[in-house]
Parts: C-alpha cells; structure tokens; sequence
C-alpha cells in the first residue's frame, strides 16, 4: 500500500527486510514550474530501521543520508488499538528528533513535516478504511 503520496518507491539496499539495519532509499520526485517550463527533481533519503515491533505495532526509523537538507532525523510511529464502543480503531503516534532543515525558518520547517505527516495519515487511513479497520487521526 502506497501511503506517502509524493512516494512512488522504496528500494531495499542493505540488510534483511523488515529486520533492525535494514537500510531502503527513498526517492520522493518534486515538480517545480518557473516561466511555463516544468522542472522534475528528485528529493532522497535512505532510511535505517533501527527497531520494529510487530506484537506492539512499532517502528524506528533514522535517516542515514538525504538530499532534502536535514542533518539528523529519527522517528517513531506507533499503532495503538483504541476499544471503544465496540469499534476496531486504532490510533497512530508518530514523533521525532531532528535538526531544522538548513535555509527553512521554523514555521516553514514545521508546516513542511505537518504536511507530510497529514498526507500519510490520510493514506494510511484511507488504505486501512479499505480493509474494514477505522483510524482517528489527531494532530
């Protein structure tokens, strides 16, 4: 299932999928126009996982190396079920430590992840609404 919009693919390029120190590029392309010509450039990251839980759901995530200007990034995304009235919910929790990326001002650094994180949580919530399990997405 496709959640981050702007993503077409990941590829896999070191360690055992889905296992700690799996490393997976993660090319992401951007269309600009200036002047009625279009521009497609290609904004990357390479991920490593640095711990997955399957029983909890849970997730780790450092970005290694990148293209889009951060300096450091680690994430966490967590699913957690939500029991109530008899609904299978679940809730999504993800938080991170990461510098600002170099030339943005804090609000636009901030409006840059909100919107990412917005993107993916309306895919995930669409992806698994689809398969009959509801999400509530807060921010």
């Amino acid at each position: 299932m496709k959640w981050i919009p702007t993503i077409d693919t990941y590829y896999q390029v070191d360690g055992i999928l889905g296992q700690p120190g799996m490393v997976q590029y993660v090319p992401s392309p951007t269309t600009t126009s200036s002047n009625g010509n279009e521009e497609t450039t290609i904004k990357w990251a390479k991920e490593k996982l640095l711990m997955i839980d399957p029983i909890k759901p849970c997730l780790i995530n450092k970005i290694i190396d990148n293209n889009i200007g951060m300096k450091s990034y680690v994430g966490k995304l967590i699913l957690s079920p939500i029991n109530d009235d008899g609904k299978n919910e679940c809730k999504i929790e993800w938080s991170f430590v990461c510098d600002p990326i170099e030339g943005l001002r804090f609000k636009d650094f901030l409006l840059y992840i909100e919107t990412g994180l917005q993107s993916t949580a309306k895919k995930m919530e669409d992806g698994l609404l689809s398969t009959r399990c509801n999400l509530k997405v807060s921010t």
